[in-house]
């Protein structure tokens, strides 16, 4: 009988060990499981993207010498709505203009690595107006593969100015969509491959009302 009653304690403490090694595993599964649905408990953990869009006018510093040499009064969007990493290449600075590319390579020099750009032209007594350099736009002949769900058209931004909204079109590749307006002499340009209307809207604004 001793030797039963024995047994039969070791099996149920057995048992006991098992529960209690089952319930931490269970318990550490649905902590693990948490811990990666909610990442801001963790800011080390957003994704790097996330973490450079909130301080992205940086970006600019290694150009920005290069850019005031022209004399053309600057406009840079502090914030820019691209994912990481983003690079700034000065593709054209005088004192007619400059155009900033905004690329996935520090040494880009073309479209395929360029996710957008922004620019400055001196206005000209031949500068075409921006609604007749894309009338073709709104032309029924004019059949892309695919187009932008917004149409072109003016824009209203910061400081009342108007400016225009330019989609995107589907051809051989996709185009950049801009927001262009006028300002103290100069046309500016905005643009974001395959880009949204209202982000880039936001983000004239935030170049109008810069000033580095």
């Amino acid at each position: 009988m001793q030797l039963l009653h024995t047994y039969q304690r070791t099996r149920k403490q057995i048992w006991r060990s098992i529960s209690c090694t089952i319930l931490i595993l269970l318990i550490w599964a649905v902590s693990s499981e948490a811990v990666q649905a909610s990442p801001l408990l963790f800011p080390a953990q957003i994704p790097l993207e996330i973490a450079q869009l909130q301080s992205t006018s940086s970006i600019f510093e290694s150009i920005l010498n290069a850019l005031r040499q022209t004399g053309v009064p600057l406009r840079l969007p502090p914030r820019i709505p691209l994912k990481s990493p983003i690079y700034t290449v000065l593709w054209n600075a005088s004192k007619q203009g400059y155009q900033v590319a905004f690329t996935t390579s520090s040494d880009c020099r073309a479209n395929y690595c360029r996710n957008g750009f922004i620019s400055a032209e001196k206005l000209l007594p031949n500068t075409p107006a921006v609604k007749l350099e894309y009338a073709f736009l709104n032309d029924p002949a004019f059949r892309p593969i695919a187009r932008s769900p917004d149409a072109f058209g003016a824009v209203q931004l910061e400081k009342g100015i108007q400016g225009f909204f330019v989609p995107w079109v589907l051809g051989a590749n996709y185009s950049d969509a801009k927001v262009i307006w006028e300002q103290s002499g100069y046309r500016y340009t905005v643009s974001l491959k395959k880009g949204d209307r209202q982000a880039l809207i936001e983000m004239a604004n935030s170049a109008i009302n810069s000033s580095p």
